[in-house]
Formats: C-alpha cells, sequence, structure tokens
C-alpha cells in the first residue's frame, strides 16, 4: 500500500513539543509516505473554525486532492468517536493507516 501523491497531496499541522506529531512523523516515514509539514497556528486555527464538530489538537493531517479540496483529519481527545476515519483518538500506526486508507493505492 503507498500513498496516492498523483491524486493527493499529504502535509499536517504539528507543534514543536508534541509527542503526538513526533509519533506521526514516524509513522509515516516508516510507511514510506512522503508529507510536508504546516506549523502555521493561524492556518490550523482559521481551519479548526471552518470545521466545526470538535476541538482538535495537533497534529492534524492535511489532504489536498487534484481539484483542489481539502480533508482535514485532526487528532482529537474525549468521547468523540473517531471509527468513521475522520478523526484520531490515538496516535498508533493502526489508526494513521486506518484514516489513510480512503487515499492509499
Amino acid at each position: 500500500m503507498k500513498f496516492n501523491t498523483g491524486d493527493y497531496k499529504l502535509s499536517m499541522f504539528t507543534e514543536n513539543e508534541c509527542e503526538d506529531c513526533f509519533k506521526l512523523k514516524d509513522i509515516l516515514k516508516n510507511n514510506n509516505i512522503s508529507f510536508s509539514n504546516n506549523n502555521n497556528r493561524w492556518d490550523f486555527i482559521d481551519a479548526e473554525r471552518e470545521n466545526n464538530g470538535f476541538n482538535w489538537f495537533t497534529p492534524v493531517l492535511i489532504i489536498e486532492d487534484s481539484e483542489g479540496k481539502t480533508t482535514y483529519i485532526p487528532s482529537v481527545q474525549g468521547t468523540v468517536n473517531c471509527d468513521d476515519g475522520l478523526c484520531m483518538n490515538d496516535v498508533t500506526s493502526e489508526n494513521v493507516l486506518k484514516v489513510l486508507k480512503p487515499f492509499l493505492v
């Protein structure tokens, strides 16, 4: 399985002192999935406001398709159910690959 770089671009919101951010980067690197980093806090705040539903925590996966549509997959805490793949409760290899499945070939 490989990230479909022909149709999608992967980036993420991270923070410098974020254990889950380090874990996510390692998971992506170990699975040969290339990504870029977005450390702009204002972009994060704007994206969170535009995509109401629950509070986001870093890291947040950002997937942009070839037509410019952006999908955000944030980390969340608490009682939010992420079974539908729209968020990650825990940053584990299993969870990351689960939410990326629609974007893999």
